[in-house]
Formats: structure tokens, sequence, C-alpha cells
């Protein structure tokens, strides 16, 4: 497993066997950042483990995502998500529309 994985590479594996909607990987370098991502389990995806052996960054965001109730289990709902050169994650939804 590559440095930016850490100790819990192990952990996160076996939560992705929970968290089963989709996983996504989004890593940093001085000069480029790379976002990953694909619905299903990250232990069983081949792209996952081409994509963390493939790259060493010294930043990366990774997420084994579990969607909530009624949201879609899609490529573009996966996380992280990203804007320009931003990238996040967040936990929860929004199924109404918010009152002002």
């Amino acid at each position: 497993m590559p440095e930016f994985m850490g100790p819990g590479s192990n952990d996160f594996l076996k939560l992705s066997e929970v968290h089963i909607d989709s996983w996504g990987l989004a890593l940093a370098n001085l000069d480029s950042a790379t976002v990953v991502k694909q619905v299903g389990s990250a232990a069983s995806s081949t792209k996952f483990s081409e994509a963390i052996s493939s790259q060493n960054a010294p930043a990366a965001l990774l997420n084994s995502r579990w969607a909530s109730s009624g949201l879609g289990v899609t490529r573009e709902n996966a996380h992280p998500f990203s804007f320009e050169d931003i990238a996040s994650i967040h936990y929860g939804a929004q199924l109404a529309p918010l009152k002002r």
C-alpha cells in the first residue's frame, strides 16, 4: 500500500465491504490533482487497486460511501467531489429544499 494509505488501510478495505455503494480517491501533488471514483466496494475493485498502486502523493482524500436512503448510487454521487482545484468529502444528506 502507498504511504498515503497509512496504517489504517486494512480497516478502510474492511469498511468498504459494508459501505459498498461507492468509493473515491483524490490525490494532490504540487502541480496536479487527480480524482478517481467508482460505484461499488473498494475492496473488490480492480480500479481501486490500480489507482492506489500507480499513485504516490503527499496528500490524499479517501472515501467509502454508504448512500443515504433515497439518494442515487452513481459515479457522480461518489465522493470526493471536485470543483476546479478543490476536492472535498461530506457526510449527510439534504433531501428537501432549504426554506429561507
